[in-house]
Formats: C-alpha cells, structure tokens, sequence
C-alpha cells in the first residue's frame, strides 16, 4: 500500500473529533440560551407576582367590642325641690320687718315678715264709718216703715164710711214706700259690710305667712322697701322664696333612642360637683310619657330622700342609669365608618382577603367610638381607616399577617406600622381655654376628642373673669344707678355664677375621664384672660380658643386672637361660637397660596392632614403665585401630601377679589364637606391687617367651620 492510501485514514478520526466538538458545543450553547429564556421567565414572573402583590391594599382590621352586661348610662339632671313657692305680697304698702333670712328653716304658717299697709288702713277706716253710718240709717228706715205700717191699719181696720178708699190706699202706698226704703237700706249695710270683710281679708295679708314646712331660698327685700301686690307682672316683685327639700326631684333629658329601658321604680346614682365622693340614690317616678319634638327626649322625674339637706334646688347632678345592656350591641371606632349612597356602611375582611361593604344601623356616638345596634357580629373583621376607593369584592392584605417583600423597610408593613402608633406620633399637649359660656362645654369635648385620638394630655384653662354683661352692670352700679345692697348682691351673684360655670367643666371633665379615658386636669386662675391665655399656650402644642363676643370674658376679642398667634407661638385652633362640632379630622381644607404662612401652616398641621378620610387644597389666585413656582400652580404640594399618606385633592378658586377670599374659601370648604380649614395667619402686613382688614381678619370674624391656624 502506498502512503497515500493510508493518508485519509489517518484524518478521519479527527474530523469525528472536531464534529462531536462542534455538536457539545451547540448543546451547551442551546443549553445555556434555553436556561436564560427559563430564567428571564421566573424572574419576570416574580416581578408580575410581587407587582401584584404590592397593588393589593394593606388594611387595618379591628374587631368589633361587646359591651358589658349592664349599660351604664350617663346624663345630665337637674334637682329640684319637693314643692317651691315663691311668695309675692298681696297687698301694697311697706316692708315693716321680716322674720326669716337665706337658710332658715320654718313651719307652715310662720311669720316671714310683716308689711304696713296705711292706704288699705285708711281704706277699711272709711269702709267702717260707712257701714256704721248705713247701720244708722237702716235703723231711720226701720222706725219710718212701722209708723207707716202702724198707720196703714189703723186706716184700714177702720169702720167704713170714716175714712175713704181713697185715703186708705194713699196709706198702703206710704207703708209699702217705706219697706222698700228699708230695704234698700238693708243692701247698702250689706254692700258696705262686704267691702269691709274684703279689707279685713286684706288686713290679714299683711303678714308674710310661710304655706308649708320648708327652708327659706330667697329673700328680695328688706325693712322699708316699698311693696306691690302681684305675682310678677307689672312691677310686683317675689319678696321670699321657700322649698321643701326633704325630698327632692331630679328630671332629666332622656335621649328617644336610650328611652325604652326607663320604667318606674328603676334606681339611680346622683353624683354632685361639690361632693366628688359621695354618691345619692333616686329611683324613677315618672316620665313625661312624651318625647319633646324638638330635643327627641323623654322627660323622666325621678325622686331622692334629702335626710341631711345635701340636696339643693337648682343643683346640678351626673344622674347614672343601668341599665340592661343589649347583647348584640356592639362598639366599633368612628374610623371605620364608610357613609356612602347606601347610608352608613362598614367594609368586612372575609375569609379569602374580600372586602364586604355591610350596611349598619348606629347606636350612640361616643366619641372616638360608636355603637351599632344591627348589621355587626363581635366575630367580623372590619377595615379600620378604610380608603374611599375600597368596594365590594376587592382583594386586600391584612396588615401584620405577611411578611414584607424584598426592598420594604423592617419587618411590619406601614399599615400595621400605622395601627400601632396611630395618633401617637402628634399633639401629645394641647390647651383648650374655657369660660362661663355654654359654648365652653362643647369646646372642652371637641378638644377631649382630638386629645383621645392623639393620645395626649389635656389642659382645660379657666381663668375667672367677668364678662362684658357682668361689667357692664357693674359700671352702671358704679354710677349709681344700682344702690349698694344691690352691688353687694351683684357682686355675690357674679362670683357664684363664675364657681358655678367651674363646677359644670369640672363635671364635663369628670365625665371624659370617666367614660373615654381623657388624661386632662383643669386649671382655675384668677387674672385677665388675655395676659393668663399666651403663658399657658406655649407650653402646648396647640392652643383651642373660641370666640363668644357678648357672654365671654371682656379681654377677649379679636384683638386677642391676633395676638395669641403672635405671642404663643403656637398653633391656634378657632371654633366659632354657637355650634356644635362632634369631632374635626374627617375631611381638611388646605387654603395655599404658596405663602411662607400657608406653608407653615399646612405643616403644624400635618398630622390632622395625614389622617384624615380626605384633604382638600383650595388654591386661592394661582395664576398669581410666585414667578418661577416649581410646576403647576398647586401639583408640588398635592404630592408632597400624597407622600405624606393623604388621600388629596386640589380645587383652584380664580380672580378672588381679596375681601372676599374668607367667604369663597368657607363656602367652597363646605360645599366639599369639610370639617376643618387649615390657613396661614397675616397674608398681609399686621398694621395693613389692623386697618383695612384683611383674610385673616375676615376668616376670624365671620368664621363658620373651625379654623386651623398658625404664623
């Protein structure tokens, strides 16, 4: 064989060699691609699972509390006495003495006091002379009609033919004219004597005379003072008042909803301001049978024994009712109330993570909390701080069940982050100021609310000082216009009125305390309210002023509410005068005009922003922010809240002429259903502001929501 034959058989081997290379080698390439594509897979299907997963809302849930078995139910009453009578004179005249004084204790029929009546002594002096005159002249008639009678027999008991009938009939008619004369005589007498037992009645009014046992309450007047008889009209005034007080009787308001459980015989727990230790019990008299049509209260008497007087008429009581608790009642926070075109519904965590949207019926609002009488087991799961686009069937993810995804910060997700800080994290010090106004107690609740749900510590600051009627009287008794018993008294009347609006807070308190677990005290000062008021403010972190301009104390006004954003250097809280605010926080308005107090204020008040159902920024005049304003007018700082947790949208109010900014921005805040307005102090200069006004002034002035405020 030749080398040429054996040539190719030597290079076959290695082209079988180089092929089964070629072939591993684009098997582990098709290998290589093939895991790439299976990779590239499972990664894009975790990043679509972990995408989806993070679309699903994170909830807070919360269940539902049953109450115990017995409902303690808490209202106010008002004690009165068993029967009180206030005693006017019924005669004029002087005030001659008086016998029993403020306190006294006296038995049916006692003396009060005693009044010289000249002119009824004069009149009943007449009345007699009259009547013993009347007296002599019946006597006149008397002797006139037996002559005439004496004679008329004789004329007719004469033989006939002596006298004629002529004559006899002229002595009938003289006897008969004589009866008559005689009786009209005898009606005179007994005219006369009438009027004269009537004066003798009146005579006998000259005594006071207490009408039953009882302790006397009042006495309005003294030795010398001149006397109209009347029971309060006209110029008649009560000279004594006197109530028996051993036992006394309690009525309170009862609510038409809390009604049913009220039935005779039913015990109850009296609690007075002045005795914070002791407790009195009454039992249910009656009822009215009748709800008021305009409170929607049935009016229930209750009565209480008074061995030791501790009861007093007028007094103000915490009545306490138990009542039998109704088992499927039950209480949920005010948070998870969703009210939408059904009415009020609650969302429910089912089984599989679905949202369901149940409607329910409300009990009693307690607050930071509210009962439900139907539609709610203490088994349901319900959304706490549900967002609006939450609906049936939704899928959602329990806050605190799963753990985080790669890339979220710890191991708890923000709902259940929120869950357990909550309101924790803000307004841990607030100051409310409180006065004599009626208003006063419904500014002490609202600010007991947002301390509740902040979980801070209320300040209720009550600084006695007259207010403007009080000082107004006191000026014109200065001026002589009052005498001085009547200032003395004025004086007396002022300082008990001043105690008495503290003890109704001290209740009010009490009653927050007890019942919502409020941490708060109440200060009680003496000074002027405008200098006492800033001190405390900055040691608060907001500061809660109302503004009641007739009935308040006489340092505060405008000016003073000027002032306190400038000195305290704290956030303000203004709630206008007559009306009634539950609880703030559901929906803010913003006003912004991309000013450094806007700016301020949106921050102070942050926390209400970021946990409120729904924000709303009113841009007042865009168009005229600031040149060089980063992005659309309003878009900076919708974001700013969105990152912040706030479901926010923004309004824009165009060409607002300035003196009427205040209005639009009230009326687009309650046309939105606002509860709150969070504004900026002094757009304009302070003495701009002081003499021609200008939206803050307005917005203070004519304010119709509470507005947040800070400088």
């Amino acid at each position: 064989m030749t080398p040429e034959d054996h040539k190719p058989q030597h290079a076959m081997p290695q082209r079988r060699n180089l092929r089964r290379i070629g072939i591993i080698a684009a098997a582990a390439a098709i290998l290589i691609a093939v895991f790439g594509i299976l990779k590239r897979h499972s990664h894009e299907a975790e990043v679509a699972q972990w995408t989806k997963q993070q679309a699903v809302p994170i909830v807070a849930v919360v269940t539902p509390e049953t109450g115990a078995a017995v409902h303690h139910l808490v209202l106010p009453g008002t004690v009165q006495a068993w029967y009180e009578a206030p005693i006017y004179a019924r005669v004029p005249g002087y005030l001659k003495d008086w016998n029993y004084d403020y306190g006294a204790h006296v038995k049916k029929g006692d003396v009060l006091g005693e009044i010289e009546t000249p002119d009824l002594d004069a009149q009943l002096a007449a009345a007699q002379a009259k009547l013993n005159a009347g007296r002599a002249v019946v006597k006149v008639r008397e002797a006139e009609r037996q002559f005439a009678e004496s004679t008329f027999q004789r004329w007719r008991d004469s033989p006939k033919g002596v006298v004629s009938v002529q004559e006899q009939e002229s002595k009938q008619a003289d006897y008969s004219s004589a009866a008559a004369r005689l009786n009209s005589a005898s009606a005179e007498v007994a005219a006369d004597q009438g009027e004269v037992d009537r004066l003798q009645a009146l005579e006998s009014f000259k005594k006071i005379l207490a009408p039953f046992d009882g302790v006397v309450t009042a006495r309005e007047t003294d030795i010398g003072a001149l006397i109209n008889a009347g029971s309060g009209n006209g110029n008649a005034r009560e000279l004594f008042r006197v109530a028996d007080i051993h036992m006394m009787r309690i009525y309170v308001q009862v609510p038409q909803q809390l009604s049913a459980g009220i039935e005779n015989g039913l015990t109850a727990e009296l609690r007075l301001p002045q005795y914070p230790d002791k407790t009195f019990k009454a039992v249910v008299a009656t009822t009215s049978s009748s709800i008021n049509t305009s409170a929607r209260t049935l009016l229930v008497e209750l009565h209480a024994n008074n061995p030791n007087d501790q009861l007093q008429p007028g007094a103000y009581a915490q009545v306490e009712f138990e009542l039998p608790a109704n088992p499927n009642v039950v209480r949920v926070p005010t948070s998870a109330l969703i009210f939408r075109q059904r009415g009020m519904e609650v969302a429910i965590v089912g089984p599989d993570n679905k949202i369901e949207l149940k409607p329910i019926t409300l009990g009693r609002n307690l607050g930071t909390e509210v009962e439900v009488v139907k539609g709610l087991t203490a088994a349901d799961k319900i959304v706490n701080s549900p967002p609006d686009s939450l609906a049936s069937g939704d899928l959602v993810r329990v806050a605190g069940k799963q753990s985080n995804a790669v890339g979220q910060i710890g191991s708890e997700d923000v709902a259940a982050r929120e869950q357990r800080w909550g309101w924790a994290m803000a307004l841990k010090d607030l100051l409310v100021y409180v006065d004599q106004t009626e208003n006063s107690l419904a500014r002490l609740r609202l600010a007991g609310d947002l301390a509740v749900r902040h979980d801070g510590h209320l300040t209720a600051l009550y600084v006695r000082e007259w207010n403007r009627n009080q000082l107004d009287l006191r000026k014109a008794a200065e001026i002589g216009l009052v005498s001085a018993s009547g200032l003395h008294n004025l004086d007396h009347q002022v300082a008990a009125t001043i105690e008495a609006a503290a003890d109704r807070l001290r209740a009010t308190l009490a009653e927050l305390t007890r019942e919502r677990g409020l941490r708060a005290d109440l200060i009680t000062v003496d000074g002027i309210a405008a200098a006492v008021v800033p001190q405390y403010a900055r040691y608060a972190d907001l500061c809660i002023l109302g503004r009641d301009e007739v009935e308040g104390p006489a340092s505060i006004n405008y000016t003073f509410s000027e002032q306190l954003l400038f000195v305290s250097g704290r956030p303000v809280l203004f709630v206008p005068p007559d009306r009634s605010f539950a609880a703030l926080g559901r929906h803010t308005a913003v006003a912004w005009n991309s000013s450094r107090p806007a700016a301020r204020a949106l921050n102070d008040a942050l926390s209400l922003i970021e946990h409120a159902e729904r924000a709303t920024i009113i841009m007042i005049n865009p168009s005229g922010f600031t040149e060089g304003h980063p992005g659309p007018p309003g878009e900076q700082i919708v974001e700013h809240l969105k990152r912040h947790g706030a479901d926010v949208s923004a309004v824009r109010l165009e060409d607002v002429p300035r003196d009427e900014i205040a209005d639009r921005l009230q009326d687009e805040a309650q046309a939105r259903g606002a509860d709150l307005i969070v504004a900026g102090a002094f757009g304009h200069p302070r003495l701009w502001e002081k003499m021609l006004g200008g939206v803050t002034h307005d917005l203070i002035a004519r304010m119709r929501l509470p507005v947040f405020m800070s400088h």
